[in-house]
């Protein structure tokens, strides 16, 4: 039996997300918040640059650039004065990071309005005919479809604001819109890939937090019914690879820091990301995705203990949002079968493939293991096995996935036919791959069934059936074998005999048979003992045999089924001779006389009926062939 078409499984994938303490006691930046923390693609590496720090040297304007949680100070010659709370983000277009205003406390023009590039380590200052005015605590980011970078709302020295501008290649350009979020400062803004829009959240109102939810694609439009995290101010957000959106961090209200929980943008509310224990609680810490290192990067804040005025933070921590998925694959079959699973990992460190950075470990549940990434597996024994997969990425996070695999055994029918009675077959199945002694269930084709192991059946008919059998084998596993045949027609006999016979003179017998297995015999018992075979013989009657006599023929096939048949002649004396008679030509009357068994009848019966029909009994009425008498002389 070939083996059938395996379905398919069904997909199977995973997701965690998880906190990972990086920080590193080596050279690192002092404690801050409200700094610029923004990765940098081409560069390959996280800029971050000013912010405040809260309890040493206040307004900074250092500028370092992280790898790998490896912490790298710069010196550039050109730069932005120090300050916080200016709003950055990277542009393709100009390929490097935008940074634009922020405040800086005592400055004679606290609130700045001046535009900077940070590209290949250096920082240049971009001069626009046209800029927004300044401002700190805007929300910025780089919307793909506008292909430019998109800033809105702020705090200036007089009041929050609600514009929104773009930048690109020429320049700063304010958008007339129709409708806008409220006045507000200290949002977070990051783009969604899947819903293709810009999702802006948080920041302060002024009296109260913000708990409204905007996305912005060419226009705003509010979200009032989404679910929301609570009101915060001064949180962080990042755009994950697949275009997620993560929030955390912030003030819950006035001073007092908000836990670090990881929200997810679903689309249309947030949820959480159920990270786990992760940072302390902090406002104003800083946020992005690391392209280079494959995990979003978190950053600094501060802690105010309660409401007092607490310290800033510098220590470093990595959400790994590592996934897979097991797409579908054949994982049924007989064995010996072969599977070749196949992960697709997403998250974690480095490419997002598993290629280089994630440990693969497979499972297969027959004992068999593997390393690989792409393994190939063949299931020698029939049953269910599960294949299970645990990765570990380079910040040393574990995830499983498993499905399982079922394997089922190869049953060889083998098919007999029985000499007796007719249209009957004796079965047995023999099995591959199977373990210990094997439990069957016969299906014939016809309706009928058996759990014998090896079942006789005598089919009511000829024609095509289908046998088909199922096996269990000591250890659970299923097997299956089919075979289709054709059950011929039972053997069928047609007798062509001498009716009437003169003793003396040849008589002429013949017969023909169908159905059955083919290569016939054919023996003829006459009543005076002669014996003839084939399917034509002449046999000459002796004086002895004048009278009603009754012969026999019997046919067999190749296979030993045989059919037995009764006939009658009349034999008349021969004139002139006892030993003799004229001969019966060929006009001489014949009796035709037909059987055909096996189909449901018993032989016996069939028999019966046909003597009773054809023929008549010896002890019944005899009839004789009229002879012409010689004349008589004188």
């Amino acid at each position: 039996m070939a083996p059938q078409a395996a379905p398919a499984s069904t997909s199977v994938s995973a997701a965690s997300a998880h906190w990972f303490n990086i920080t590193r006691v080596a050279t690192h930046p002092e404690g801050r918040n409200r700094g610029v923390f923004v990765d940098d693609p081409i560069d390959g590496s996280v800029l971050l640059f000013g912010g405040y720090d809260a309890a040493g040297a206040g307004w900074l304007g250092d500028t370092w650039t992280t790898t790998g949680a490896a912490w790298t100070p710069l010196s550039p010659v050109t730069a932005p004065g120090a300050r916080s709370s200016a709003a950055a983000a990277f542009d393709p277009a100009l390929g490097g990071v935008v940074v634009f205003g922020g405040f800086l406390f005592g400055a004679a023009s606290p609130y700045y309005n001046d535009t900077w590039l940070f590209k290949l380590g250096a920082w240049s200052h971009l001069s626009t005919a046209v800029t927004p005015p300044a401002r700190s605590e805007a929300a910025m980011a780089y919307d793909p479809l506008l292909g430019e970078l998109v800033l809105f709302g702020g705090v200036d020295s007089t009041s929050l604001r609600n514009d929104t501008w773009a930048y690109g290649s020429g320049g700063w350009t304010q958008l007339s819109l129709g409708s806008s979020p409220p006045r507000l400062s200290g949002a977070a803004m990051a783009y969604d890939a899947p819903t293709a829009r810009l999702v802006l959240y948080g920041g302060t109102l002024g009296s109260s937090d913000s708990l409204g939810t905007w996305t912005f694609n060419g226009n705003w439009t509010s979200l009032p019914g989404a679910t929301t995290p609570g009101g915060l101010y001064l949180p962080a957000m990042a755009a994950l690879p697949n275009g997620t959106a993560v929030l955390a961090g912030g003030s819950s209200s006035g001073a007092s820091e908000a836990p670090v929980v990881a929200w997810e943008w679903a689309g249309s509310g947030w949820v959480t990301m159920g990270a786990g224990p992760g940072p302390s609680s902090r406002v104003g810490p800083m946020m992005t995705y690391d392209s280079t290192d494959g995990y979003t990067l978190l950053f600094g804040g501060r802690n105010f203990t309660g409401g007092a005025g607490g310290p800033s933070l510098n220590d470093s921590w990595a959400l790994d949002t590592l996934s897979a998925q097991l797409p579908a694959f054949s994982s049924t079959g007989v064995a010996p079968f072969t599977v070749t699973p196949t992960a697709i990992v997403v998250g974690g460190p480095l490419n997002f493939d598993g290629s280089s950075s994630v440990t693969f470990q497979w499972g297969f549940g027959d004992g068999s293991t593997s390393t690989s990434g792409t393994p190939t597996h063949t299931y020698n024994v029939a049953g269910d096995d599960t294949i299970r997969l645990a990765l570990f990425d380079g910040l040393g996070l574990g995830l499983g996935l498993s499905t399982t695999v079922s394997v089922t055994f190869l049953l060889n029918i083998a098919i007999v036919s029985v000499a007796s009675p007719e249209l009957t077959y004796g079965f047995s199945a023999t099995s591959a791959n199977s373990t210990g002694a094997v439990s069957l269930a016969w299906q014939f084709g016809d309706g009928t069934t058996s759990t014998s192991a090896t079942p006789t059946h005598t089919y009511p008919s000829s024609g095509p059936v289908t046998v088909r059998v199922t096996g269990t084998d000591s250890a659970n596993a299923a097997g299956s074998g089919v075979r289709s045949f054709s059950v011929p027609a039972g053997l069928a006999v047609q007798l062509q005999a001498a009716s009437t016979a003169t003793v003396g003179s040849p008589a002429h017998f013949s017969a023909s048979a169908t159905g059955g297995a083919g290569g016939y015999e054919f023996t003829w018992n006459f009543s005076d003992g002669t014996v003839a075979t084939g399917p034509s013989v002449t046999h000459t009657f002796g004086s002895a045999s004048a009278g009603v006599v009754t012969g026999h023929l019997t046919v067999q096939d190749a296979n030993g089924s045989a059919q037995e048949l009764t006939f009658h002649v009349d034999v008349a004396a021969g004139s002139g001779s006892g030993s003799g008679g004229a001969a019966l030509g060929s006009g001489d009357p014949t009796t035709q006389l037909y059987i055909a068994l096996g189909i449901a009848v018993g032989a016996g019966a069939a028999l019966g009926a046909l003597v009773g029909l054809l023929g008549r009994s010896p002890a019944g009425p005899r009839t004789r062939v009229p002879r012409a008498r010689p004349p008589r002389s004188g």
